[in-house]
């Protein structure tokens, strides 16, 4: 299976409401914390040296399908109404619909983090075109079907140093036989 992402990034308006919601307990397990990132809103940043191959975190969120993610983020065809619904739940919490935190994984296997009551601190893992992180899929699926997707060292981390991930055309690239 190959992944693609659609697009992934930081919230620059709402970055520190978001930091105060989403759950902050698994960066602190992963010696990560969130703070701000020069140029890019927040960022997540290494607080011990991290090593090649080393399972980082899942990027976690609310799993969409193509026609979910299609209505509810593009706005392209007509609504059903639990996309009403969706859509209504996310206005009257605040919680904007950019696509900026989407990342999908295969057909109707779209993660969107962009809800901070959905997502977990991966959300804040920014792009570079030299990143020090790739993807790992789990062999195993869960019990949706679904392969987990983790995000693993790719270059050995010294503390201190931004987690990044590349979400443009090379994203996608699975690091394979961690």
């Amino acid at each position: 299976m190959r992944w693609t992402a659609i697009s992934f990034g930081v919230l620059l308006a709402h970055g520190a409401f978001a930091a105060a919601i989403v759950d902050q307990s698994g960066a602190a397990r992963a010696g990560v914390e969130i703070r701000v990132s020069p140029g890019k809103g927040l960022g997540a940043f290494t607080l011990r040296r991290l090593h090649l191959g080393d399972k980082l975190g899942e990027y976690d969120g609310e799993m969409l399908t193509d026609r979910e993610w299609r209505v509810r983020v593009k706005g392209e065809g007509r609504p059903r109404p639990s996309d009403r619904l969706w859509l209504a739940s996310r206005a009257q919490r605040g919680i904007p619909i950019t696509g900026n935190y989407v990342l999908a994984f295969g057909p109707d296997r779209i993660v969107d983090a962009e809800d901070p009551a959905e997502a977990n601190w991966c959300r804040y893992i920014n792009h570079d075109s030299s990143p020090n992180l790739g993807l790992f899929r789990e062999p195993k699926a869960d019990g949706d079907g679904f392969f987990p997707c983790f995000f693993v060292i790719s270059d050995s981390i010294a503390p201190g140093e931004e987690l990044s991930f590349d979400y443009g055309p090379a994203a996608g690239a699975i690091i394979e036989g961690v």
